[in-house]
């Protein structure tokens, strides 16, 4: 268990440092690139790799079933690898949405690689392996804001980019010995009996106000994360790292 487990949540962690540490920086980003740009556009640039993973997650998926999951790891963290080193050289600001383009359609390795524990019984039990893998991501989101802030001292947000490229090379490294999973053939659908409608479950009450309620959190959250470094510096925060 500890052979593939390990491996496979060392690998995730690095990935999601890298992914879920950078976006908070994003305005800083954007002063050095476009100065004259607006702050609200740093918003734009945060859901930008979040949408393209939404719209090339379904092809990605098939692929993995087609040709292994295990690859579809490896290049969900080369893709990472190659977003941030484009973002991290670009010499504008269009080329930062080119990688930032290329880390959101490229990668998707957090949910390659909950798709490849997933495959893999040696893992243990899935539940169990993917309540290690949200342990390592909330690890990623406590640690790295902190960690790349004061890094911040030793040049600018930019080069945060070309320095974190590098982790999601190391976790191709880390996944590289793990063993292969079989991609399964695809199941032939059988002639379905024919049965009456089955009746529906009954829904609570409170069931579309705790969704609403659920949306909302999430909402607040979400839209001001990118925003939160300017608004915490403009209120007397000393530092990006102690923001």
């Amino acid at each position: 268990m500890k052979r593939i487990l390990g491996p496979v949540l060392a690998a995730h962690y690095l990935a999601a440092f890298t992914a879920l540490g950078m976006p908070l920086f994003l305005p800083q980003v954007l002063a050095g690139l476009a100065p004259g740009a607006a702050v609200g556009w740093s918003g734009v640039l945060y859901v930008l790799p979040t949408l393209c993973t939404a719209l090339t997650a379904g092809t990605w998926g098939r692929l993995a079933d087609r040709y292994g999951r295990k690859r579809s790891l490896l290049r969900a963290q080369l893709g990472l690898a190659l977003g941030f080193a484009i973002a991290g050289f670009a010499p504008s600001l269009p080329w930062l949405v080119v990688g930032l383009v290329v880390q959101g359609g490229c990668g998707g390795s957090l949910a390659a690689a909950n798709a490849y524990l997933a495959s893999q019984p040696q893992a243990g039990p899935l539940a169990r392996a993917l309540d290690w893998t949200q342990y390592s991501a909330r690890l990623a989101m406590v640690s790295a804001p902190a960690l790349l802030g004061l890094a911040l001292a030793l040049g600018p947000a930019q080069s945060l980019y070309r320095a974190l490229a590098l982790l999601p090379l190391i976790a191709f490294a880390l996944t590289w010995r793990l063993p292969a999973d079989h991609p399964a053939p695809r199941p032939v659908a059988a002639p379905s009996a024919a049965s009456g409608p089955s009746p529906l479950q009954a829904t609570p009450a409170s069931w579309p106000a705790l969704l609403l309620a659920q949306f909302l959190f999430c909402f607040a959250m979400v839209v001001t994360f990118p925003y939160f470094i300017p608004y915490a510096l403009a209120r007397g925060a000393g530092h990006d790292a102690l923001a």
